[in-house]
């Protein structure tokens, strides 16, 4: 339903138009907000009968990358406002001036942590750490 695209990357210029049978420019508004570790928000520029939205490259590169939900809402002339639908939208970061990429996803950063707990408390290790938590066993707590 919707044209924004399912990637991009930041830094790049972004472009699409959007047509919505029901909701036409000469009838309100329609805006796309864009919601992950950081926020954009878009109001589309009316063009016969259609929108069109554009990414700036400034903005697309101030997106932390990672995962988003896109939203879209339609606000008529008279002030009522219409959520049309959501996308889900993956920001990657340009490789241009990347000297190094986590590619491990956050279940097998979890995984490797946990592993490398559980070897250390076999080895008598009496606390550690999975990311910020800190554990103590319970059989060493006496």
């Amino acid at each position: 339903m919707f044209n924004i695209p399912k990637q991009i990357t930041q830094g790049d210029t972004v472009k699409w138009s959007q047509t919505l049978d029901d909701y036409k420019p000469a009838d309100g508004t329609l805006k796309c907000f864009i919601r992950g570790a950081t926020k954009l928000d878009l109001i589309g520029v009316p063009y016969f009968n259609q929108w069109n939205f554009v990414i700036s490259p400034s903005q697309s590169q101030t997106l932390t990358p990672g995962k988003y939900k896109t939203q879209f809402a339609f606000f008529a002339l008279n002030g009522d406002k219409t959520t049309l639908g959501a996308t889900d939208l993956l920001v990657c970061p340009s490789f241009e001036n990347l000297t190094e990429l986590e590619t491990r996803s956050a279940d097998e950063i979890e995984l490797e942590e946990l592993t490398k707990a559980i070897a250390q408390l076999s080895n008598g290790v009496a606390e550690y750490y999975i990311g910020d938590r800190r554990v103590r066993p319970l059989f060493l707590t006496n």
